[in-house]
């Protein structure tokens, strides 16, 4: 029983190892959410995104309808959803309720069940990032506490409700919000509130939701898949340009910036900062044979190139596809 105790130790600790040290293909996402996740499937169709753009994805969730953070905090069979893998991205999406009240001012125990949550998550897995969603709540705001509410303005609250408290937690945010408000100006007819409700996502606002966390995850436009629920063609590549642009041009309020890497041009090749354990570069999501060093010859085509990079202490970083 001893022996098998020690071979036993042994594995777990070369698992633990290898996911710290090399670079792989896979990249494991978990999704922890209540109903405005789980509507439509929004992990189900986060996993369709990146298998057709040639991603290789492992996806998990843990929903559970009206629950918010604090349930998660404390719930064993959440956290033995937590260990089973060694997530690289954990999606977290609490009850935007919470968020939707004055600047600074939350249900009470939000900001501290936030921050022992993701305190928790490290423990087990001190490389995973952690995504916390801000995203809407109900259509027209809250006009009974804030008169003259409307939906734009509930989001802002939601929006630097979640800001403030990500500057104490210092994880990245997800802008499903604005991507929200975005589709309801641009293009009023793509809808993504479910009207049966005016709350919950529609299938376009499921679809829009992990749109935007395909990019958050992948730093590159989701336009380059192809995946489709049931949408026209011309209305399927709106919503992912109005997703990834919603990402790309929040990148100081999401703090993305701060798990990515930022490669430099010199002629016709790409450098990576130094100081990384190793490097892998990728050509349109796929593994480049023998790229394993710091720079990479690239020619003058529509190519998107990235690397993904492991630092000193095991932690995955990626560079925006350019």
């Amino acid at each position: 029983m001893g022996k098998r105790l020690c071979l036993l130790i042994i594995y777990l600790i070369s698992v633990q190892y290898t996911h710290a040290k090399s670079v792989g293909d896979i990249t494991r996402v978990l999704f922890i959410g209540n109903s405005f996740t789980a509507n439509y499937a929004t992990p189900d169709i986060f996993d369709s995104l990146a298998e057709k753009a040639g991603i290789k994805v492992e996806v998990g969730s843990f929903l559970r309808l009206g629950k918010s953070i604090k349930y998660f905090r404390y719930n064993d069979t959440c956290f033995e959803k937590i260990r089973q893998e060694p997530w690289d991205y954990i999606v977290i999406q609490d009850m935007q309720s919470d968020y939707a009240d004055s600047i600074g001012k939350f249900f009470p125990g939000t900001a501290e069940n936030a921050m022992s949550f993701q305190d928790s998550i490290k423990k087990i897995w001190p490389c995973t990032r952690i995504i916390f969603v801000a995203g809407w709540e109900k259509r027209d705001g809250m006009p009974d506490k804030f008169p003259g509410d409307n939906t734009d303005r509930a989001i802002h609250r939601i929006m630097a409700n979640h800001a403030w408290i990500n500057a104490h937690v210092h994880n990245t945010l997800a802008p499903v919000g604005l991507a929200w408000m975005r589709i309801l100006k641009s293009r009023p007819d793509l809808d993504p509130y479910n009207t049966l409700d005016n709350r919950h996502p529609s299938l376009i606002g499921a679809y829009l939701y992990a749109n935007v966390i395909f990019t958050t995850v992948f730093r590159h436009s989701s336009t380059a898949s192809k995946y489709n629920n049931i949408f026209t063609a011309d209305d399927a590549l709106a919503i992912r340009r109005i997703a990834s642009n919603a990402v790309m041009d929040t990148l100081d309020y999401t703090k993305l910036n701060s798990i990515s890497i930022r490669c430099t041009k010199v002629g016709a090749k790409w450098l990576a900062p130094k100081g990384f354990v190793s490097y892998q570069w990728y050509k349109n999501n796929i593994r480049i044979k023998g790229a394993t060093g710091r720079e990479i010859a690239v020619r003058a085509t529509k190519d998107k190139y990235f690397v993904k990079a492991r630092g000193g202490k095991g932690c995955l970083f990626q560079s925006f596809a350019e």
